[in-house]
């Protein structure tokens, strides 16, 4: 089957999700924190993408972030899915593993008080499914606090420097499940075999400036809340959920020791994310003809390369194939 055209704008903002095939990789431990920070790191540095929030679930990530270049933008994520790949196959000892099949989803954010429904949606995934109460408590990796203490500035940028674990120092894991003396041995010597540091950059408040490039302190202060506020009650209506219901929540420290080979198959096979997202119908409407005007200037595009014009111009946003040979080479005798 077909995937859609991609269609990638300088400046805009995407929700970026994709997820395993099986099992639940991901987990919540001190090293693979490491392991996966440092992958994000010298992503970023390899191909220059403007980080703004993101969450890692057991089996998936949901990330906020504003692409510069449609190109860079794409080899991100897929660096981000290659090595976490590789990485995951070293501590499980195995010699293949293809973790995602399935291609990850870009979808643009198009208007303020969408992103604000996503962040909400974003950071009350753990509660939502059972995992912590609170996103405070939630061990996985994601970026709350960079969203609620950054200065109020659009431009705000928070940073880390993170090693580099290449995938050669990684050993298989001598067991699946570690107590948390062994993961943070284990993790100690990850970080003891890195020679190279990157910073994970993140602007936590770029999303507003997509939408309200000169926001003020006091606007940006209302649309932080606004995340906050829609956080919390989420979490209250799951913790009264839990009481009618008699059901508990995993809790960090099970999550911290679950095994890297714990089976689980999901549902859904590819991310549940429309390819725009936004709260207005009418301009919803109006992205849809947009985007479909966009596929038919592509396949214009494309059918005069076919025939051997390379003049044409494709759309803003467009991914090129390849260009095919202009010449044949002969070798003499």
């Amino acid at each position: 089957m077909s995937r859609r055209r991609r269609r990638i704008l300088s400046g805009k903002l995407y929700e970026v999700s994709f997820r395993c095939d099986e099992g639940l990789p991901l987990v919540p431990t001190n090293y693979m924190k490491l392991i996966t920070e440092g992958i994000m790191a010298r992503a970023q540095h390899n191909h220059p993408v403007e980080l703004v929030n993101h969450l890692f679930m057991g089996n998936h990530p949901h990330m906020f972030a504003i692409a510069r270049d449609s190109q860079q933008f794409t080899l991100f994520y897929g660096y981000l899915q290659e090595h976490l790949s590789k990485a995951t196959k070293r501590l499980k000892g195995m010699r293949n593993l293809s973790m995602f099949n399935t291609p990850a989803q870009a979808s643009q954010v198009l208007d303020l008080k969408a992103a604000i429904q996503r962040l909400i949606y974003i950071f009350t995934n753990p509660t939502v499914a059972h995992l912590e109460r609170t996103i405070e408590r939630y061990p996985g990796l994601n970026t709350w606090q960079h969203l609620i203490s950054a200065d109020r500035d659009v431009n705000a940028v928070t940073s880390k420097e993170c090693p580099w674990v290449r995938e050669p120092m990684i050993r298989k894991l001598p067991r699946p499940s570690l107590s948390e003396r062994q993961d943070l041995a284990f993790t100690r010597e990850l970080r003891d075999k890195t020679r190279e540091t990157h910073p994970l950059i993140y602007n936590p408040l770029g999303w507003i400036r997509c939408f309200v490039p000169d926001a003020s302190p006091e606007f940006i202060e209302e649309c932080v809340q606004e995340v906050v506020e829609g956080v919390r009650t989420v979490e209250k209506e799951q913790d009264e959920w839990r009481t009618r219901e008699g059901r508990k929540v995993l809790g960090c420290n099970k999550l911290r020791a679950q095994s890297l080979r714990k089976p689980f198959t999901p549902k859904k096979r590819s991310p549940a994310l429309p390819f725009i997202i936004c709260s207005d119908n009418k301009e919803r409407i109006a992205a849809i003809e947009a985007y479909k005007e966009f596929c038919r200037e592509c396949d214009e595009a494309y059918h005069a390369w076919k025939i051997g014009d390379y003049t044409v111009e494709w759309p803003p946003g467009a991914f090129k194939p390849a260009m095919p040979p202009t010449v044949n080479i002969f070798w003499p005798d």
